[in-house]
């Protein structure tokens, strides 16, 4: 014989299954929906460029006036006198050389410092950064310059720049001394190839590694 079933049964089991949907409502709630992490990768040819450029570098200064009228019309007279004296100063009065040194770290931007030497005299210094940009191969420049016959001016510097896909060759548009420059460095098996170019003027120094002295 059929038993019917009693009306509160059935109530009770849909209160229990109730219970259960806002348990799991409940627990959908406090699931941590944070967006994912954009966090940029330090894999890009930037990232590689400058890793391999970390260290101490150094050249002797190859400077060169191209056209005299369009260096001044670029710069003004007090810039471009400086750069007239890197390029015309006679040799047997001692030479100039450049000592460059980065610091890379992946999270901050790249540290860089330049600094021109006479006779183991400071002549120049310029400190700068270099921003990578998330995308990992566009970088943007910071930096200010000093020149010790003219310690009352600070020169800056800004500008940006890419590197290539193999990460060895680094090209930078930079705002310096009043005019456009452009700068391009090229890393090779023994040091890195540094090349600017300004209006009436062109620079060229090839870079070699600063090895320490052994101590004995």
């Amino acid at each position: 014989r059929a038993t019917l079933l009693r009306a509160s049964r059935p109530v009770r089991v849909f209160e229990a299954g109730r219970g259960e949907i806002a348990a799991a409502i409940s627990a959908c709630d406090n699931v941590d929906m944070a967006a994912p992490s954009t966090t940029p990768s330090s894999q890009g040819p930037a990232h590689r460029y400058y890793l391999q450029c970390e260290g101490l570098w150094r050249s002797s200064m190859n400077a060169r006036v191209t056209q005299m009228s369009t260096l001044i019309a670029a710069m003004g007279w007090l810039n471009a006198l400086s750069v007239m004296m890197m390029a015309f100063w006679p040799s047997w009065l001692g030479g100039f050389n450049l000592e460059t040194k980065v610091v890379y770290e992946p999270t901050q931007p790249v540290e860089h410092t330049t600094i021109v030497y006479w006779l183991g005299v400071a002549m120049m210094t310029s400190e700068e950064l270099v921003t990578i940009a998330s995308d990992g191969v566009h970088f943007e420049v910071r930096g200010e310059s000093r020149i010790r016959l003219m310690p009352w001016r600070a020169l800056t510097m800004e500008g940006h720049g890419h590197v290539d896909a193999s990460g060895t060759q680094a090209t930078y548009q930079l705002s310096w001394m009043g005019t456009h420059m452009t700068q391009t460095t090229r890393r090779h098996a023994d040091g890195c190839l540094l090349r600017q170019d300004a209006p009436g003027f062109s620079a060229v120094q090839d870079l070699r590694p600063k090895r320490s002295t052994p101590q004995r």
